[in-house]
């Protein structure tokens, strides 16, 4: 229990002292490792100098919401660029629930060299044993069903600092993994893409179970149980609107509706970290579509997607070869 509590406040004081420094409440101590610093690596690539802003707004703030000049540059865009078309009522007092973090002010010395694993849930990470490697980082961010339990520990470890999903992505890991529980030290960082997912949030932060989501399929309405899951109070975040356009104009060339949760984690860690390792991201014909399944990856290329996985994989490569992050792919790939 003490190890926890240690572990959970560092990952608080690093998040929020990071935070702070990039949005230029306090200056961050200068790092003794050269080209470590993001700043650094950016200054030394023009490519991702052209795109990176450092003091980009990563979470968001319920004070953009009830200030008039902030409020009305984020109801410019719909969601999830913007929070026109919302619920705003619904809004407001999901962010003034005390269940939702926003990191106040402290003045912690930022530690050297941060190092973070992003791990997404690619099947090249299927018998990969990477498991002690990926926890051996100082923080591990992971996305969606993220299942780490016996029978994946020894591939995908079970370390995890930070959760990047929405709702349906959640609700997918409790339904497939049987798993609702996520550890006292874990940060949820929510994306919001709809109305829905707003109600969602304002239930679950509420303690109560949230509506089902209904739809129309070949005529016939179909309603899905959205259950919440189980977390520490105080540790769900919501990801900044601004932040998914940031990285959908600046990264992505608006191509697609918007960017995976996994390209947004890697996109938030690189803001965050000095080193970047990526794990369990692409798709390799050789290995099942997720590492906890044994769908196709011909079969998934086929489903209709509001993203486009060809122009992610480009940045993903260009984030590798310019530096920035050290993508992990199985030999041969």
């Amino acid at each position: 229990m003490r190890t926890q509590q240690v572990f959970w406040m560092g990952a608080v004081v690093f998040l929020v002292v990071l935070l702070l420094a990039l949005y230029g409440r306090v200056k961050e101590p200068e790092l003794n490792l050269p080209g470590k610093s993001m700043a650094q690596k950016a200054a030394r690539s023009p490519w991702f100098r052209a795109r990176f802003v450092e003091n980009m707004k990563l979470f968001l703030n319920k004070r953009e919401v009830f200030d008039p000049e902030t409020y009305n540059m984020l109801n410019g865009d719909s969601s999830p660029f913007g929070i026109q078309g919302l619920d705003i009522e619904a809004l407001k007092e999901t962010l003034q629930n005390p269940n939702l973090t926003y990191p106040e002010p402290l003045s912690e010395p930022r530690q050297e060299c941060v190092t973070c694993a992003v791990v997404g849930t690619g099947g090249n990470l299927k018998l990969a044993g990477k498991g002690a490697e990926i926890d051996s980082h100082d923080y591990v961010f992971r996305v969606n069903v993220a299942l780490t339990g016996k029978r994946y520990v020894n591939d995908v470890g079970n370390k995890s600092s930070f959760y990047g999903f929405f709702p349906e992505s959640v609700v997918n890991r409790i339904n497939f993994g049987r798993d609702a529980k996520f550890d006292d030290v874990t940060l949820m960082m929510m994306m919001m893409f709809s109305e829905y997912h707003v109600q969602w949030l304002r239930s679950t932060l509420q303690g109560r179970e949230p509506d089902k989501i209904c739809g129309d399929h070949w005529g016939h309405t179909y309603c899905r149980s959205m259950p919440a899951p189980k977390y520490k109070q105080g540790n769900m975040m919501i990801v900044h609107p601004h932040f998914f356009r940031y990285v959908h104009e600046r990264f992505l060339n608006s191509t697609s509706s918007r960017p995976t949760t996994g390209t947004m984690v890697i996109l938030m860690a690189i803001h965050l970290c000095d080193q970047v390792d990526m794990y369990g991201f692409g798709f390799d014909s050789r290995f099942p579509l997720h590492y906890y399944d044994g769908q196709k990856v011909e079969d998934a290329m086929n489903e209709p997607s509001s993203h486009s996985f060809p122009n992610e994989k480009i940045l993903w490569n260009k984030l590798h070869s310019e530096g920035l992050v050290n993508w992990k792919l199985r030999p041969g790939t």
